[in-house]
């Protein structure tokens, strides 16, 4: 029996660098970010978007470089505990938008992450 996990990580293109932060604290009306966070790298499978769910994102957060990542690690976009995780995609850095749980519940569960470009590495980004 082939697992879909199995399948995600026989499709993947690489291994990513992923960044992930707690959410900002707010210190006398001041946010600051998460003082240290952890950098893991993920295996995962990376693609373009379909059109469709481009158009799904409000507006302001539109881009033509969206990409969705495959992975047997959950990724995680904002929420009150968590800065949206960033993902490093050749030369360029990614934030993760929205994600998906698929799978069958039986230990075969992989991530379907949304991933908008927030810029290229080395121009002023982390």
């Amino acid at each position: 029996m082939i697992l879909l996990s199995d399948a995600v990580l026989d499709a993947a293109t690489g291994t990513y660098a992923v960044t992930r932060r707690r959410a900002p604290t707010v210190i006398s009306g001041v946010q600051v970010p998460d003082p240290a966070p952890q950098a893991l790298q993920v295996e995962a499978a990376v693609f373009p978007a379909k059109p469709a769910e481009l158009q799904r994102l409000a507006e302001g957060r539109r881009s033509s470089d969206l990409r969705a990542v495959l992975s047997v690690v959950p990724l995680f976009a904002q929420s009150d505990l968590n800065a949206a995780d960033q993902i490093q995609i050749g030369g360029d850095l990614f934030e993760v938008s929205e994600v998906e749980a698929w799978g069958d519940g039986m230990g075969s569960d992989f991530w379907r992450a949304l991933c908008l470009r927030a810029g290229r590495l080395g121009a002023g980004q982390p």
